[in-house]
């Protein structure tokens, strides 16, 4: 590439990186935070940072990302436009990652680089959870970074370069406690791969031990706190009831999102068949890329390769045999390698002009479906609307009537948006969702209440209860009247037996 055109690809990244941090801001807040985003914000926001660490070891998650929201919330307040943006910025920050990567991590030319950021910046998976105030668009970018640093260490025989791959391991073990299986992959088929196409020299070896020293070095003081987390009752107890055991085929579904075929929301019915369509072109481009790596034995597209694959059969592997871990979002550091190694297909093609054309058209009509994919799934999904039930408790609760929330935790999300507009009395208890019968305390809470609440608002999850067991405990004092559906949630509403008059109370 000459220098002439240096300035225009400095653009052209610049413009795609902007690109993708607007397509992350679309929606932005149309959706509520919903229970786990809640109880992020909520942890990060407490005002004593010693009850936010003893908070954090009492759950099941590393501080990192708490600590930088807390940050942020401290200079940008605690609205759902604020700490949106600081996961859409971390999404950013990892189409920054994706070229850093491709242009100083495998030495590619700009060109090539910015083909790979703009495939990026459409990726359905990344663009959707870089709206979610969660850890993984930020897991995201480091693992960018820390791929760019340990193919550049391979490159260039830099201890230095192997040193801070060690550092941002460490980071990663304090973002997520699922990358520790990520890392255990890139890990090993560095090393695989490596010693395959005879490339661990002695000094290579040396620096990746290097790496992981330090990495251990780092991540040392939280060794303590993770073993804490671990005896914690919540892990191997009933409380991942709503993870499913995966089979294979889940395995290939999940390949097939984190290339981008995604379910759309549309207002006509799409056969299974359709989604081909929307797969071919990205397919054809992994294919080529495959192709190309495996013949020019390019050690760091071979390793993204043989970790996109890898990654999720581990996981599905241990969900099937350890611990039911398998979520989408969790599998998000695999779609690194698929808008790269797309990107690499240009590179196989570049020795034919009609090669190249071809490529072009694909490459065109890839991103596009990409990015129609993406704009439908921003624009549509939705996991709970906590800020419509609050609208509509606001508007409809009386001074005698009573809210519940079927377990206490749900209160978190529905707390944020109600701003003390009415009362919540919580009840929280421990039945599982396959349960039929109600605990006899729920019994006897209802009857305690059924004098002083002419209406009462039950909000729980649809995993929770069946309706017929709740219509069962329920018709011993309050008569049911409606039901209202906000996504995940359920609103039953239901009327005194001892009101004199039998009009219904609520308004739709």
């Amino acid at each position: 590439m000459s220098r002439r055109h240096t300035p225009r690809w400095g653009l052209y990244t610049l413009s795609i990186i902007l690109i993708g941090l607007l397509l992350r801001m679309y929606h932005l807040t149309s959706r509520s935070l919903w229970l786990d985003e809640a109880l992020c914000v909520q942890i990060a926001s407490m005002p004593n940072i010693k009850e936010m660490f003893s908070t954090i070891i009492n759950e099941i998650h590393p501080p990192l990302f708490y600590l930088l929201l807390r940050s942020w919330i401290t200079v940008f307040e605690n609205t759902d436009l604020s700490v949106r943006m600081f996961t859409a910025l971390w999404g950013a920050l990892g189409l920054v990652g994706v070229y850093f990567l491709c242009r100083y991590g495998l030495r590619w030319d700009r060109k090539a680089s910015n083909l790979a950021t703009a495939l990026a910046l459409a990726l359905p998976i990344h663009a959707y959870y870089s709206q979610e105030v969660r850890p993984y668009s930020m897991s995201f970018a480091l693992c960018c970074f820390a791929l760019a640093f340990l193919f550049q260490a391979h490159r260039s025989l830099r201890i230095r370069s192997y040193i801070v791959f060690g550092i941002l391991q460490a980071l990663l073990l304090y973002t997520h406690h699922t990358l520790m299986v990520y890392l255990f992959v890139v890990n090993l088929v560095y090393l695989i791969v490596s010693f395959f196409y005879k490339e661990l020299t002695g000094i290579r070896f040396k620096g990746f031990a290097l790496a992981l020293f330090t990495t251990l070095l780092l991540y040392s003081p939280w060794v303590v706190p993770l073993l804490k987390q671990l005896k914690n009752p919540t892990l191997f107890s009933g409380f991942w009831f709503w993870v499913p055991q995966p089979s294979l085929s889940d395995v290939t579904v999940a390949l097939a999102k984190i290339m981008g075929v995604w379910k759309l929301t549309l207002p006509f019915e799409v056969t299974t068949v359709f989604y081909l369509i929307f797969a071919t072109p990205m397919l054809i481009l992994v294919l080529l890329g495959t192709a190309y790596s495996l013949t020019q034995k390019s050690v760091g597209e071979t390793i993204l390769l043989v970790v996109f694959l890898g990654y999720p059969l581990l996981v599905y592997i241990l969900s099937n045999t350890v611990l039911p871990i398998w979520l989408i979002r969790i599998l998000i550091p695999s779609a690194i390698g698929v808008p790269i190694l797309a990107a690499s297909a240009v590179l196989y093609c570049s020795h034919s002009t009609k090669a190249t054309y071809l490529f072009s058209s694909v490459f065109v009509l890839g991103l596009f479906l990409s990015l129609f994919t993406t704009v439908n799934l921003l624009h549509s999904y939705q996991k709970e609307d906590w800020k419509g039930i609050a609208e509509f408790l606001a508007n409809h609760v009386g001074e005698t009537d009573s809210v519940f929330v079927y377990r206490e935790y749900y209160a978190i999300p529905l707390e944020r948006y109600c701003h003390n507009r009415f009362h919540i009395q919580r009840l929280s208890f421990g039945v599982e969702p396959s349960s039929t019968e109600f605990p006899e305390e729920f019994s006897e809470n209802v009857t305690e209440l059924a004098d002083d609440s002419e209406m009462i608002f039950l909000v729980l999850s649809e995993l929770d209860v069946s309706k017929d067991a709740l219509l069962k405990v329920m018709s011993r004092s309050h008569r049911f009247e409606a039901q209202r559906n906000f996504y995940r949630i359920r609103l039953f509403i239901f009327n005194s037996l001892k009101r004199k008059d039998d009009r219904v109370s609520v308004s739709f």
